[in-house]
């Protein structure tokens, strides 16, 4: 091993070349923030697709214009898009081979003028004739039919005017002309009708025929009340007449035949009371369907999950046959029967059934918001037996982010008002492995929607995840604003903490040892933490709760003043603790909203610093020396000058950092913040990584997030967020590896990152390829050794990073050897510290002892640039000595085996 001292006294470096970015990893919010109408399936030519309509300007995180198309995974835009809301869809073939087309109140699709009605053929749009305007110009149905010269295609609504000569609210494109059905639909001057609603192809036994349903009085100047019939010559009407609209007509065989169904917000069908809203045509009579259904039917289809064909109808509805559904149910041919838990919201608008690869799945649009009790807005989709949502993105506010091993390596964990990814319903609790969510048990949506802060912390019981907010329970266990979670299960904190208001809330923890023990301390509005008094800060040892000398607070009533950040700066006395938030006091004495504690007592960090809360601390070098960073919604420092959300504290006095952040004088931006601030490397040099609401760093346009080197900005490829950027932020961040190189991962409400993801984004760090491979071992130690160089190479560096769990107070030690694990990884386990995965023959070698800063131990040395190293294998393992603790605790950490470059 003398060869091994040798490499680490030679002096050389090397460079890095890297292009960080976004990389879309989890999607976009499923569903779409503005309104869907219509659904289309189509094969066009780059497999199945379903197809989405409306007036939606996102997709699934997609920005999109009113129309696009999703393959099972993806969500596209169509060639621009169209200039209005799309309302139906219907394949056709005019000669030339089929295509998908399309129908609403746009007048142009992909820029060219399109009225009303557009052709897709998979990559380009265009147009029939000069298409259908007049009276509101809006085409709501499509459907082909073949009455006895060929397949035709059948448009409906609103218009007077196809391929420029008058017609009555419908007609036909023949693949090369418009021609209208007689004298159409509605009374002469008629201006209130919409005409069609809906249109379907039947034969009746009568010969094929057209069925149109809608909102008319007449067809061809003669009596047809909501329903008629177009035999291709003549019009006529449909057994009788309904008493109101028509939304929607579908034809089903239930096993006695094919019939025609219609539904809509009728309640006397053929002139027979007794079929609300939905009624069988035979062809020579009207029926009811198993009662009826309690209001208006918008949607009708057929869907065959492989068990046998049922209809499906969608609308306004509560009930069907007299029982609760949910504004969707299906019917067997004798009875109704719900679609799981339905849809909550206004209604379901429309139906399609699209295989995409793994079998048929019934597609379901409207004003809804909930889908089989996830939140889906707007779109869901159905196979049979489970509800799933449109898009793998999460569907709401992410607060908080840590990551944590519960037992199955370092993962990922969220939370927040999201349903979990994996298709639990409102749990806003989940962990993501880097491929794939898995939601955790007990966080149901109310104790999700509470947490603003998550650390792990080894009290004595091993490491477990600290959660903390407004919550008031979880799992049905009281937990006072803050619980502890094992991997498993859920505990309370005692009594936890206590408020003298309705504010409770923690708002940030941090592991720290100031001289006493290692400790989680917790930061946030409270006035007890167990049965001790302690004003906003508290310190939990594991066991028990204690006051941080006095606490924070505005020295009124229970101490108000909350603290809402906490870090740890080493500013040349050894790493202290720092507390920022909105206090006036510390310990009793004057702290303009950031106070620092040595252990003893707190002292006011200088005498002008922000005028405003603080939100967000983190300490960093860039360049300049160990400088504390503080985040917030102040303007200005108290003496009034400027440091806007944003300020730099060297160690005698506070100044602004580039300018600062700011929202915009030409829109309204309330609530310009900084929420979270984290120092990282993404391989172009360390920096400080601000994210909150925002919409310029400096003068620089950037939202939300954006990177501070220590001399300029840089904005993230422009940041996240959304088309309206006044309800979009930032809010939490978090480091991550999953394997696959460190990522930076920004949680918030946002709808938008430059990857596609929604409401979690991942900033990939730079993808150098790691000559070194991780060495886990078999119990799990609990320190975690990372290359902090991944590549270990002649004339470049060696540099390793030893992460304790729990203590932050402590000396890092390295050692090399050989790898000693078994044939099944792994190695020999001390009972206490972890699992020692080096040989012990030949004697492994402990080449460094460093301290351990905010509990990371860093190594680092030159490698000689010597062509007979390459090749050479080193396994590298470190431990932690917590130096302050009795009983001197050691955690082992993982190996990392290193193979030298060239």
């Amino acid at each position: 091993m003398c060869s091994f001292t040798a490499i680490l006294t030679a002096a050389s470096a090397s460079a890095q070349v890297c292009e960080p970015g976004w990389e879309g990893t989890f999607g976009g919010e499923p569903g779409s923030p503005n309104p869907l109408f219509a659904l289309g399936a189509f094969y066009d030519g780059n497999g199945p697709a379903l197809f989405v309509g409306g007036e939606m300007g996102l997709l699934s995180g997609t920005p999109v214009s009113r129309v696009a198309r999703w393959d099972g995974a993806n969500v596209e835009a169509m060639g621009g898009g169209t200039n209005g809301s799309v309302r139906a869809f219907a394949t056709y073939d005019d000669g030339t081979g089929p295509a998908l087309y399309v129908a609403g109140s746009f007048t142009q699709a992909g820029g060219q003028a399109t009225s009303g009605i557009a052709r897709w053929d998979g990559s380009q749009w265009s147009s029939l004739g000069s298409g259908l305007s007049g009276f509101d110009g809006t085409v709501r149905a499509l459907a082909v039919a073949d009455l006895g010269s060929g397949p035709e295609l059948f448009a409906t609504g609103g218009f007077t005017m196809a391929g420029g000569s008058p017609v009555g609210r419908i007609a036909r494109w023949n693949g090369t002309s418009w021609l209208p059905l007689g004298g159409g639909l509605g009374m002469p001057f008629s201006a209130s009708d919409q005409g069609g609603l809906a249109l379907a192809a039947f034969d009746d036994g009568s010969g094929p025929a057209l069925y149109v349903g809608g909102d008319f009085t007449a067809a061809q100047s003669g009596h047809a009340q909501y329903l008629a019939r177009w035999n291709g010559s003549t019009w006529s009407s449909v057994g009788g007449a309904t008493n109101s609209f028509v939304h929607a007509l579908e034809v089903f065989d239930d096993g006695s035949g094919p019939a025609l169904y219609a539904g809509g917000i009728f309640t006397i069908l053929g002139g027979i009371p007794g079929a609300p809203n939905i009624g069988r045509w035979n062809g020579t009579q009207w029926s009811s369907v198993g009662g009826g259904v309690s209001q208006g039917v918008r949607s009708l289809a057929t869907f065959d999950d492989g068990t046998g064909a049922v209809l499906v109808a969608g609308g306004d509805f509560a009930q069907a046959g007299g029982q609760q559904v949910n504004r969707i149910a299906q019917w067997d041919g004798v009875t109704w029967a719900p679609l799981g838990v339905g849809v909550q919201g206004t209604s379901v608008r429309a139906l399609e059934v699209v295989d995409l690869g793994s079998g048929p799945r019934l597609f379901v649009a409207g004003p809804f918001q909930v889908a089989g009790g996830l939140t889906s807005r707007g779109i869901a989709s159905w196979d049979g037996s489970n509800w799933a949502l449109f898009g793998p993105g999460l569907t709401n506010t992410v607060t908080a982010l840590e990551v944590f091993d519960g037992g199955s390596g370092p993962e990922l964990y969220a939370v927040g008002s999201f349903d979990a990814p994996d298709g639990a319903s409102n749990t806003g609790f989940a962990r993501w492995n880097g491929s794939s969510w898995t939601s955790e048990p007990g966080a149901a949506s109310p104790f999700a929607l509470g947490v603003a802060a998550m650390r792990v912390f080894d009290g004595g019981a091993g490491p477990a995840l600290y959660a903390g907010g407004s919550v008031t329970s979880i799992g049905g266990v009281p937990a006072n604003a803050i619980a502890r979670y094992d991997g498993s299960v859920w505990s309370p904190l005692g009594v936890g903490l206590t408020a003298c208001s309705s504010n409770q809330k923690v708002h940030a923890m941090l592991v720290h040892d100031d001289g006493s023990g290692s400790a989680l301390y917790v930061a946030g509005r409270f006035s007890a933490a167990g049965a001790i008094p302690a004003n906003n800060i508290a310190r939990y040892d594991g066991t028990a709760w204690s006051d941080v000398g006095g606490g924070l607070g505005d020295g009124g009533a229970c101490f108000n003043g909350g603290a809402f950040a906490l870090a740890l700066h080493d500013d040349g006395n050894g790493p202290q603790l720092y507390a920022g938030g909105e206090f006036t006091q510390a310990g009793g004495q004057p702290a303009a909203r950031i106070a620092r504690w040595d252990g003893a007592n707190w002292h006011p960090v200088g005498t002008a610093g922000p005028s405003a809360s603080i939100l967000a601390l983190a300490s960093a070098d860039l360049g300049d020396g160990p400088r504390l960073y503080a985040g917030g919604d102040f303007f200005s420092s108290t003496t009034g000058a400027g440091m806007s959300r944003l300020a730099i504290w060297d160690g005698s006095a506070w100044s602004s950092v580039g300018g600062g952040v700011s929202g915009s004088a030409s829109f309204l931006f309330f609530d310009t913040k900084v929420s979270d601030l984290r120092v990282w490397d993404d391989g172009t040099g360390l920096a400080l990584y601000v994210s909150g609401h925002f919409r310029f760093v400096g003068d620089t346009p950037a939202l939300n997030v954006a990177r501070w080197d220590g001399q300029a900005w840089n904005t993230l490829d422009g940041g996240v967020g959304g088309p309206l950027q006044v309800t979009q932020n930032a809010t939490t961040m978090v480091v991550y590896d999953d394997g696959s190189g460190e990522s930076l991962f920004v949680g918030g409400y946002f709808w938008q990152s430059p990857g596609g993801d929604s409401h979690l984004a991942r900033w990939r760090g730079c993808a150098s390829a790691s000559s070194y491979q991780t060495v886990a071992g078999c119990a799990g130690n609990p320190a975690q050794l990372t290359p902090a160089v991944a590549e270990l190479s002649v004339g470049g560096t060696l540099a390793l990073e030893l992460d304790t769990s729990a203590f932050a107070t402590g000396l890092g030690l390295f050692f090399v050897g050989a790898d000693g694990t078994d044939g099944a990884g792994c190695g020999q386990v001390f009972p206490g510290l972890g699992e020692w995965l080096l040989a012990l023959s030949p004697q492994p070698i402990q080449f460094a002892a460093v301290p351990a800063v905010s509990g990371v131990s860093s190594f680092s040395a030159p490698m000689p640039n010597q062509a007979q190293l390459v090749g050479l294998s080193l396994t590298f393992q470190g431990a932690h000595l917590a130096l302050f603790d009795p009983g001197v605790p050691v955690e082992l950490s993982n190996a990392l085996v290193g193979t030298v470059a060239p």
